[in-house]
């Protein structure tokens, strides 16, 4: 992990240990690092871009690919509530 990236993961580590989030749910050593899709029925989002409401009213589809298979952190089958 790069120092600019895991200067990242400690800070985001923080505000979720200030908001009390324990580490048997989200263990510091988790790596973040994988692409968050998010697809609605219509289009797809990309990062940056703005999406009017007629797209956005439905139920979007979301997809987390972890860049590094197994290893220490995410698999495909692990499960997160956004």
């Amino acid at each position: 992990m790069s120092t600019s990236t895991n200067a990242q993961h400690q800070a985001i580590i923080s505000i979720l240990e200030q908001d009390h989030i324990h580490p048997d749910i989200f263990k510091s050593s988790l790596n973040l690092q994988g692409k968050l899709s998010i697809a609605f029925p219509s289009h797809t989002a990309c990062a940056g871009e703005t999406i009017e409401r007629v797209v956005t009213k439905d139920i979007p589809s979301l997809v987390y690919r972890p860049f590094v298979a197994g290893g220490e952190g995410l698999k495909g089958s692990d499960r997160f509530t956004l």
